[in-house]
Order: C-alpha cells, then structure tokens, then sequence
C-alpha cells in the first residue's frame, strides 16, 4: 500500500520558476539541427540525457504547421469525446460514488484539457500532468490540472523507463538525480505506440528526419526563388555615358524593390524572365513528399490531411482512423482511471474492490442500429442485460427522477366486434408474434417487391398486391402442418423410419395434414382478383 501525507497533496511539486533548473526559458535546438547534431541528439537520448530531444520534439510543433496540425486532429479526436462513466454495479453506494465522480471530474470544465495534454505523450512518449488537489472537511477534488514540459523531467537509471522531476542533483555515476513523482499527486501517461523505453517510442522521434529534410528542402526553395523568382533586371548604357554607369546600377537595384526608377533617355533597363519553374515543381514535390510521410506516422493515413479520392477509398482510410482514436481512448483512459479516478475514491470513500471507470470512446452513428438489434433479439431470446451499459453503449444518461421519458407507441386498438382468434393451432392465438417472422415475411417481401421493379415491365399493381398478401401468410398457415412433420421426424429412429413416416403422411394427407386453410387463402385471392380483373379489363364489342 502507498503511503502518503496529506499536506503534501495541497502543494505543486514541479511547477517551474525562472532561475531554477526547471526554467520555463530554454535553449533552442532546431536552429542549428545538422545531421550530425541530430544523430548525437538521439543517442545522448538513448542513455539517458533527453534535454535537448525533448526540446527538439517541442520546437518541431511550433515550427511545422503540418505536424502541428495532424497531431493536433489526432489529440482532438479524443479529447472531444465525452467521457462514459461506467459503474461495476448499480448498488446505492456505487451510484453515490459515480455521482460524485461526474461532479468533480468528468463533467468540470478542465477534464477535456487533462485529456489534451495527456495526450501531449503521443509526439514525446511520454507526458506528465501535475493534479491540484483541494479539500474540505468531506471531502477531497482536483481543482486543477497542471501540464509540466517533458523536459523538466529526466529517467531512472535502472530502466530509463519511470520518469523524474529534474533536479540540479549529481548522482554516483555523474548523471542527473532526479525527485520520485508524489503517489496521488501526477498523472504520467506512456501511450503504447511502439514496444521499448518511453523516450524511443513517440511520433517525435520517427518525424524527426522528415523534419529535418523538409525544413533544408525549404531553405533551398527559397534560395531558388531568390534568384530564380523574379526577372533578371539589365542596364544597357552608351559607351559615350560609361561615366555614368553607377547612376544605372543605382537604377537597376532599386526597380526590384520600388519598381521606379529615374535615368536619362540614352540609358535601358530591360527584365529578362527566368525559366526555373520546372525546378521548382521539384522542391514542391519534395516538400508534399515528407508532409505525406509525417501523416502517415500521425494519423495512420494520407487521405483526410493530403490526398483526396473516391469515396469507397476515403471509407477505407476513415477506418484506419477510427482505429488509432479508439486505441488512444482505451490508453487514456486506462491511465486516468488508475491515476486519478482511482485516487479520487480512495481519498473520499476509503479502499473497494472494485472502482468505476472512466471510458473515452465514441461509437460510430451506423452501428447504433445494428447494436440495438442485436440486444433486441438477444433479450427476446431470454438473455439478460444490464440496462445502465445498454445507456452507456448507446451515450444515454439515466433518467432524472420526474423527467419526461419517451414510451413506444401504442398498438392500434382491433375495430369493435372484431373476432378473436382462439384456435391454439395457429401461430399468435395467444396474442404474441414471433418477431423473428415478422422481420423474415417484411424482408422477404421487400426483397420480392425490389426484384419486381428490376425487372418487370408493368408497374406494381393489385395482382402483385394480391399475392404478397397471399405469402404474407404461409408461414401462419402452415405452421401446423410443419410442426407434425417435424414431429414425425423426430419420432423417428433412423432415417428409413423418417422416410417411412413421411410417406404415410403424403399418403394420409387428407386425415392428418391440414389444407383448409391453404385452401381458403386460394380461393380468397382467386375471388378477389377476379373481380380486379372484370373492374378493370376493357369489354370486348
């Protein structure tokens, strides 16, 4: 068990302070990024001496607007979601618990921010959140979150892998001494994006290379546009004037700029166009080359960010997406659950055995329909769920008491005088519709009626309308009849007997088959469509 001391809980532990080691100043990297500064920036990095990586990784947000924006659109498709609190039970106790846990965190106007920069580990492998805690006499809440910057923090160096407050420390072997994070105080998030030691395992470190081709891709742009990019400006002059030619060069230099210029009548400027464009499609390609890659490494695909193609394309890459959100919520909130709910209900309602959690997903809209179906059929098969995760699974809250609640529709009431159907051999005498039939008997009817208009040449009429109504109805009216040869199929015990059995049937259809009903739904159709038939068709002279 972890000990800790109250008192403690209610100070910041790393917040930063001009002139201390953990200044909120710093010494820039990518200023001077070479590839040979880069190779030593990740091996220092790899044993141990992050500093200048971590800074590098910050400085490579700020100063490229592609990697800035497709790992922003990665952070936001997560911290948007709103959070699910899911309870392990519905006791009473629990329900108090979860309600306290949606007043101080998953509903304050801070807990989207929390996600966001938690998720700040997805570039630097690793982030760190520092909670401010306040209480009062019952009880305690996080008042506020506080980001710390990667780079106030170094490693253990056992494992390189738990991560320490920097401190101006010398430790025996002459690296840094590092402050343990207080127990119930932080939040450090490690996202699971490659397997290895955290700091070899954020996106920084793979987009790192294109960042640097990309930015010296630039440089060399611009370079080539600065000559290349503008005509070529040509003083011609009289040899009777060369005393005079510096009046020209004055001239020539400042039409680039001004685009005026005074000079006597002898002397011309003439501006010869360049034709560079086809190197310059060169650096472009370049440039869009190394921003496809950075998307890639980002969000999984190029298609949302650079490219644009068909749709069934776009429904692929969207996949993909949906993927890496999904993966980013479950590791949050695993994270957030073991380090702050949990916490919250240790300090306020003492050790359980098992604590609510908190899940950042967002079911796509077309699969609601299929999970209502299918909890549909599985609860008229007698399965039992918990209706608080049916409400969770579909983002519905439990009802407030007194709140207006939607309720299914009344059936129709049967026209007065209407009989009843008492025969207990037909399917529904008891009132009940087997669902599972009414699903089957509208799809197939949709189905014959979608075959109908592919290939008939006449419109849908009463003839067509007559014999839907007619195999609407088989599976009622033959329901008996089906239910004895099963009957006798199973009575049977072997497959000669079966075939033995069946035959007598076929043979004794008469006295034990029942036809009537067959019978009586033919004559019906034939009455009516012989009347459709002498209302419609035209007489004859």
């Amino acid at each position: 068990m972890v000990s800790i001391q109250a008192s403690k809980l209610l100070k910041l532990q790393g917040e930063p302070k001009v002139g201390s080691i953990r200044s909120p100043h710093r010494e820039g990297v990518a200023d001077t990024l070479t590839p040979q500064r880069m190779a030593s920036i990740m091996r220092r990095a790899d044993t141990g001496d992050t500093t200048a990586y971590l800074t590098l990784s910050q400085e490579m947000e700020e100063r490229d607007p592609h990697y800035r924006s497709v790992l922003h659109t990665r952070k936001m498709a997560v911290s948007g979601i709103v959070p699910q609190l899911v309870l392990p039970d519905d006791s009473a106790d629990m329900k108090r618990i979860g309600e306290a846990i949606e007043r101080r965190i998953t509903t304050a106007a801070h807990f989207e921010s929390l996600v966001y920069d938690l998720l700040d580990g997805l570039g630097k492998g690793f982030s760190c959140v520092e909670t401010e805690w306040q209480r009062d006499p019952a009880e305690w809440w996080p008042l506020a979150y506080h980001f710390v910057e990667q780079r106030h923090f170094c490693f253990d160096r056992d494992t390189l892998s738990t991560p320490l407050l920097r401190t101006d420390r010398i430790d025996a072997g002459g690296g840094e001494e590092g402050d343990p994070l207080r127990p119930f105080g932080w939040i450090v998030h490690k996202p699971k994006l490659a397997s290895g030691i955290p700091i070899r395992t954020g996106l920084a470190r793979t987009v790192a290379v294109c960042y640097m081709a990309k930015r010296w891709t630039a440089a060399d742009w611009m370079a080539f546009l600065d000559i290349y990019g503008v005509p070529i400006r040509l003083g011609k002059y009289p040899a009777s004037m060369a005393e005079k030619k510096s009046l020209l060069l004055k001239a020539v230099r400042s039409i680039g700029s001004d685009a005026a210029a005074v000079i006597p009548q002898e002397m011309e400027i003439e501006l010869i166009e360049t034709k560079g464009s086809a190197n310059a499609t060169a650096f472009r390609e370049t440039i869009e080359y190394w921003d496809k890659q950075t998307s890639k490494c980002v969000l999984g695909q190029t298609m949302s960010s650079d490219d644009g193609a068909s749709l069934a394309q776009s429904k692929t890459h969207e996949h993909v997406r949906f993927d890496i959100r999904d993966a980013d919520g479950r590791s949050v909130s695993a994270t957030i659950n073991e380090q702050l709910i949990k916490p919250f209900v240790l300090l306020n309602f003492g050790i359980r055995p098992v604590y609510p959690t908190v899940r950042l997903f967002q079911r796509k809209p077309e699969e609601l329909v299929p999970l209502m179906q299918s909890t549909k059929t599985f609860v008229d098969l007698g399965g039992k769920v918990q209706a608080s995760e049916v409400r969770d699974r579909l983002g519905y809250a439990e009802p407030e008491e007194g709140a207006e609640l939607l309720q299914p529709a009344a059936k129709p009431a049967a026209p007065p005088g209407a009989p009843k159907d008492t025969d207990p051999e037909k399917p529904g005498a008891d009132g009940q519709v087997d669902p599972a039939e009414d699903d089957d008997e509208i799809e197939q009817e949709g189905e014959r009626k979608e075959l109908h208009s592919m290939g008939a040449s006449a419109p849908y009429d009463a003839v067509d309308e007559t014999v839907e109504e007619a195999l609407r109805d088989w599976r009622k009216l033959e329901k008996p009849n089906v239910g004895r040869l099963i009957k006798a199929i199973q009575d049977a015990e072997s497959y000669e007997e079966a075939r033995q059995l069946l035959a007598e049937l076929a043979r004794d259809e008469g006295d034990v088959l029942d036809i009537g009903a067959v019978v009586v739904s033919l004559a019906r159709s034939c009455f009516k469509l012989r009347g459709v038939g002498d209302a419609t068709d035209a007489v004859k002279p």
